[in-house]
């Protein structure tokens, strides 16, 4: 079982320590609650800690079927994380209410996954790395996914680390509905997150390709491109 321990470098040897469901792959701190971080693991689990409770994390989320090699917050967008695994797979994840919630998948093609890391600027960009040979990094806009538009569009985007201002308020006023054609978000019925309780998240949408784009209105007279 992997630990994750939290330190106060104002007195030594001073810590908390939390027992996780696995040896632990990533940590990140969550930017817009300084009391809480997401941590990873090998068994494919996302947990969730609130530094000021000695008990269990938050949540469990079974994010993945192999380790959870790669996590990341986006900077400016609340409750947008996104997590890469062994399993090829990119995940994207709404946790700004009281359990996380899925809203996309991708096979990125890159083969086993192995990191991630959220642009500061553009905060719905993510760079990621994976182990196949001659094609191994890709750089993605979520937002080219209808699902990632349809729920976070409208979300009052924020700066707690103070990167370069994005420079709208919201992701739909960057790149405005109308030229978007937004398609339903898919039905995943409810779910219900206890403490320290694990939750299972199936997907059975299909997922096809996608392509980058800049956080610009759009011609009307390309073509339009593919959602996830």
């Amino acid at each position: 079982m992997g630990v994750v321990r939290v330190f106060d470098c104002r007195t030594v040897d001073q810590h908390k320590k939390w027992v996780m469901n696995g040896e632990v792959e990533r940590v990140i701190w969550d930017h817009f609650n300084p009391y809480c971080c997401l941590a990873s693991t090998d068994q494919g689990q996302v947990q969730y800690i609130d530094v000021r409770k000695d008990s269990v994390p938050v949540w469990t989320l079974s994010a993945h079927t192999e380790a959870v090699t790669g996590l990341a917050m986006s900077t400016q967008c609340p409750g947008c994380i996104s997590t890469v695994s062994q399993d090829k797979v990119l995940k994207v994840w709404d946790i700004a209410g009281d359990s996380p919630q899925f809203v996309c998948e991708r096979d990125v093609k890159l083969g086993v996954l192995q990191t991630l890391v959220a642009c500061p600027d553009a905060p719905f960009v993510v760079c990621m790395g994976g182990d196949k040979s001659g094609d191994n990094m890709k750089v993605l806009d979520i937002r080219d996914s209808a699902q990632v538009r349809s729920r976070f569009g409208k979300r009052q985007l924020q700066n707690p680390l103070k990167t370069a201002e994005f420079g709208f308020a919201t992701a739909d006023e960057a790149e405005p509905g109308e030229d978007m054609e937004t398609e339903a978000a898919i039905s995943l019925g409810s779910m219900t997150l206890a403490s320290g309780e694990t939750v299972q998240v199936k997907s059975s949408a299909p997922v096809s390709g996608g392509a980058i784009s800049k956080f610009k209105k759009k011609d009307k007279g390309k073509k339009k491109k593919k959602e996830f």
